[in-house]
């Protein structure tokens, strides 16, 4: 995520030195790169034809025994994540805590121990947030600019997806996208209300969501960023991922070996408008 909030912090740590080795959670971290090979813009359609539609339906079924309804109460919802950071040869562990309430409600904690403990925090309610970190006082609650807004953004609404909770979303449209990998993958472009698209990657024999590229600026410039999902699991009759991938270039990653989801009935507001 450069320049993203999220990037801010991580590279906030690069100066610490070489990191030892770093610490496992869950299953090993894939070091291959992550490069996205389609282009993610696109003209949005009118409406979603019948085929594509039905494409996209057996991905929402799949996902939720062919119950899409079960999908609602994950509108709201709390993650823990383990995993590391990997910023060119710099890798360290990294804790994370999500807090959600969708559609405009997003805060997350980073807990950073290399070399000492600090958690930073951000917070987005609609399109403004504000960020904090534990070394810089309990009371420096700072807004995020417009430009880290045009970074930060993108990568909560690709979470949103990942999620699967705009999947049904009544204002969507879903175009399909030509693939050489006909037997292996299904890949849609998909829109949620005016939001810009990202690429949906399917796995052709589960259904199951493997990978969602989208964009966003970096320095002004548009990047294309990745989210890769694996170890599906079910949870409260819905399968989601138990690994995410975020990649941000070639020499940066967050890999995040281990998600725990948790999904309260209701969610204090308060805890997205204050440090």
């Amino acid at each position: 995520m450069h320049r993203s909030i999220f990037l801010l912090f991580l590279f906030a740590f690069i100066g610490c030195g070489s990191a030892s080795k770093p610490q496992e959670f869950g299953t090993p971290i894939d070091d291959s790169p992550s490069t996205p090979t389609l282009k993610v813009a696109g003209e949005k359609p009118e409406t979603t034809d019948t085929a594509t539609r039905e494409l996209f339906d057996k991905i929402l079924l799949a996902h939720t025994n062919n119950q899409p309804s079960r999908i609602e109460p994950l509108r709201r919802h709390k993650q823990r994540r383990k995993g590391e950071r990997i910023v060119g040869d710099f890798r360290s562990p990294l804790e994370m805590d999500v807090i959600a309430s969708w559609p405009t409600q997003y805060r997350a904690n980073y807990l950073h121990t290399v070399p000492t403990k600090i958690v930073h925090s951000f917070s987005f309610v609609n399109d403004s947030g504000w960020q904090h970190r534990s070394d810089q006082g309990s009371n420096q609650r700072i807004p995020i600019l417009p430009h880290e807004i045009d970074s930060a953004l993108p990568d909560v609404r690709a979470e949103w997806v990942a999620s699967l909770v705009p999947l049904i979303a009544e204002n969507i449209r879903v175009a399909r996208m030509p693939t050489e990998k006909v037997n292996s993958e299904t890949i849609l472009r998909f829109w949620y209300a005016d939001q810009p698209p990202v690429i949906l990657h399917a796995d052709s024999k589960t259904n199951w969501i493997t990978q969602i590229a989208f964009e966003a600026k970096d320095d002004g410039q548009i990047v294309t960023r990745m989210l890769t999902l694996s170890d599906h699991r079910p949870v409260n009759g819905v399968v989601l991922p138990h690994r995410i991938e975020f990649s941000g270039g070639p020499r940066f990653k967050c890999n995040w070996a281990t998600v725990e989801y948790e999904f309260p009935v209701a969610i204090n507001e308060a805890i997205f408008d204050k440090p």
